[in-house]
């Protein structure tokens, strides 16, 4: 059985850096091993430094299209920002459906994702699938908002949790780096052989 490992804590702790940082370690030392998925990117007003919104980018081609933003008008909305989820519905998800053969990056799981079904049940179809290895950030409260979603993922079995905050990233970063890569050294010859047993079919 495959396992998850997730970041959690509030915006601006650091998660998506450490996510970037586990995704480069994991290429250097597994080159044959394939990653696959998504991270959320700040989008930043470069006149004031202000956050406007959040492009998703998606991995490994690193397209990168506006998935929240201040500026742009949908029905969808989730604090501050204009959510727009067709954004979720199509490049999201196929980012994290094209592959059984992948570890699976998911930046993240939390209340601007809620707006797109496909994305919820993406999410819980992989967590019933017992092959996946996901490394990712998902919601922690706020302001007495809760996603259900994010909270069950937390409690299930498979996933392993890592609470960030500023004054802790440092060795959040060092312990989440560390446990991945111990986890990959027993598990990522599986995913390599079974997709090499499919290039030569």
């Amino acid at each position: 059985m495959m396992e998850w490992f997730l970041l959690t804590g509030q915006p601006q702790t650091g998660k998506t850096t450490v996510i970037n940082k586990t995704i480069e370690n994991i290429k250097d030392k597994y080159t044959e091993l394939e990653i696959h998925g998504f991270l959320t990117d700040e989008k930043v007003n470069k006149k004031n430094g202000q956050r406007i919104g959040f492009d998703l980018r998606t991995i490994p081609d690193n397209k990168s299209m506006t998935f929240a933003n201040k500026n742009i008008k949908t029905k969808f909305k989730t604090g501050k920002y204009f959510v727009d989820p067709s954004v979720l519905d199509t490049f999201g998800v196929d980012s994290i459906s094209n592959s059984n053969n992948s570890v699976y990056i998911i930046d993240e799981i939390g209340r601007m994702e809620m707006h797109s079904e496909k994305f919820q049940q993406r999410i819980k179809d992989m967590l019933n699938d017992k092959k996946t290895i996901v490394i990712g950030t998902v919601a922690a409260p706020r302001y007495g908002h809760v996603v259900p979603l994010a909270e069950a993922i937390k409690k299930n079995p498979r996933v392993h949790v890592y609470h960030i905050k500023k004054s802790t990233r440092d060795d959040v970063l060092l312990q989440f780096k560390n446990d991945v890569i111990n986890y990959l050294k027993k598990n990522a010859h599986k995913l390599i052989m079974t997709k090499k047993g499919k290039d030569e079919m």
